[in-house]
């Protein structure tokens, strides 16, 4: 067999693929519009939401919101935010954006410090929590 398909079993491939494209389609739960395919993986799924909404959902930071997240950051703790704690979902607060947020709103992670009104940071000028499996250092004197 050379490896080519008949016309018949060619045009009912292209059905095939034209039913499983119409069944990966959705709604936008905000506007209503056609979604498509949401990707690959082990379980993908349609799209919650249309292009233009979820990159609307996203834009939710303004400067003032995420200088009122610093400040209220900087308020509960006596400290400005250090940048890896926003840089994770672990190590952020639930109020506050992520750290790439702050960079592509501000430009950068100190032009946001300083926005929120405080010094420009220093790298390395925080230390961080001691966390409780933590133990003092230890030196051996081998006389």
């Amino acid at each position: 067999m050379s490896g080519k398909r008949s016309p018949a079993a060619y045009q009912n491939s292209l059905e095939l693929s034209r039913l499983a494209k119409r069944r990966r389609r959705g709604r936008c739960v905000d506007c209503g519009a056609t979604t498509r395919y949401g990707g690959k993986g082990a379980k993908p799924a349609v799209s919650e939401r249309c292009h233009s909404c979820a990159s609307a959902l996203q834009a939710k930071w303004s400067q003032e919101s995420i200088i009122g997240a610093i400040q209220r950051f900087a308020a509960e703790n006596g400290r400005p935010p250090v940048a890896a704690e926003w840089a994770y979902k672990k190590t952020k607060p639930d109020y506050a954006p992520y750290l790439n947020t702050v960079r592509d709103v501000f430009g950068s992670w100190a032009a946001g410090i300083v926005a929120a009104g405080f010094p420009q940071p220093r790298i390395g000028a925080y230390q961080r929590n001691p966390r409780p499996n933590d133990r003092p250092h230890v030196v051996f004197d081998d006389s």
